[in-house]
């Protein structure tokens, strides 16, 4: 761990790409709190720099994508993912469409217009994903955050850095939101 680091990068010794470039996400605070007479942690990952607690995976899959010399990538998403890849490949300098269902919140389209192409389809959930599959195979890179392996490592770094903040040693559980299940 690089303490002078404060970022997610501080685990870049065991992530498998080095950072090309960071918008910082990580390093985020851990607030205490009750519920229903319960005392909990709170951690803020919407504090990261998209907002949302998927940035930590997509920085570290957009750098591996850099290292490969990718230039356009597709997407899809019904927000967080997509509002998140926009905004990492527009920092990284790279060309973005990201496919949401209409049924996508207006916010979150907003968002990801800001910085990437967005493609608004109509119907199933299934034919966004079908239409943006359709769309990686004219030289575009599918960036899924679904299974890819390098947003699943930079999402690991929520668990280390817990881990850190708990004077390491393991929270007894951990309540999170989990997107795509």
């Amino acid at each position: 761990i690089d303490s002078s680091v404060w970022s997610m990068w501080r685990y870049a010794h065991m992530l498998p790409v080095s950072p090309a470039f960071s918008l910082g996400a990580g390093m985020t605070p851990l607030i205490p709190a009750a519920v229903e007479g319960v005392q909990i942690f709170a951690k803020c990952d919407y504090l990261n720099p998209s907002a949302s607690y998927k940035d930590r995976g997509t920085e570290t899959l957009v750098n591996y994508l850099v290292s490969q010399h990718v230039t356009h990538v597709v997407e899809d998403s019904s927000g967080n993912a997509g509002s998140s890849l926009a905004l990492y490949a527009a920092a990284a300098g790279l060309n973005a469409q990201i496919f949401v269902p209409a049924s996508a919140p207006e916010g979150k389209r907003r968002a990801i217009a800001a910085s990437a192409e967005l493609a608004v389809i109509e119907g199933a959930r299934q034919a966004v994903t079908e239409a943006c599959i359709a769309a990686a195979t004219n030289g575009s890179v599918y960036a899924t955050h679904s299974w890819n392996p390098y947003f699943i490592l930079g999402q690991q770094t929520l668990a280390w850095e817990l881990w850190e903040q708990f004077g390491r040693t393991a929270p007894a559980a951990i309540v999170m939101p989990v997107g795509q299940g």
